[in-house]
């Protein structure tokens, strides 16, 4: 089914199988030990529309050593991805992303540089099969985190918000 572009900025659940035939970007900040990794999904659903659906992965030891009482519950109702041992699981992120890549529209995966410049050269590798190497190096991509990339990129989050156009 289409997704609704209706002025509400929360959906509850979006579905990936609805979004599939969306464009999509994946932005990934990997944490480190245990710290929290994130990989996020934005569909432009619309000429001014999006749709964005976070994955949270979270090791388990951080989630059992977390002063947030919460964790378990949202990592109990997937909320939270929950991985095992105590440090960030590199593998798990890589193979979502190339499933990702291969499952749905990917127009970039974009990394934050931090602590991600061996992922960025696995995936590229697990992507130059289908893509080429210059296809696979335009398609993964290393974001600069300054206030020249973030500063545009927050304003046109805001405006899409107040406009009701950011559905999550």
């Amino acid at each position: 089914g289409a997704v609704s572009t209706a002025p509400v900025c929360s959906s509850g659940r979006l579905s990936l199988d609805a979004l599939k035939v969306y464009p999509c970007w994946l932005g990934v900040d990997l944490g480190e030990v245990r710290d929290f990794s994130a990989v996020v999904m934005l569909f432009k659903t619309g000429a001014a529309h999006y749709a964005v659906i976070p994955h949270i992965y979270v090791p388990e030891q951080g989630i059992f050593s977390s002063p947030v009482a919460s964790l378990t519950g949202w990592a109990r109702t997937g909320a939270l991805i929950q991985t095992e041992g105590s440090e960030a699981d590199y593998q798990r992120i890589e193979d979502d992303l190339v499933r990702w890549f291969q499952t749905l529209k990917v127009q970039e995966i974009d990394f934050d540089r931090r602590s991600a410049r061996l992922m960025m050269q696995k995936v590229r590798q697990r992507l130059e099969p289908t893509l080429g190497r210059d296809g696979a190096e335009q398609k993964v991509i290393d974001v600069p985190q300054d206030a020249a990339t973030f500063d545009p990129a927050m304003t046109v989050i805001e405006n899409l918000i107040d406009g009701k156009r950011l559905t999550h």
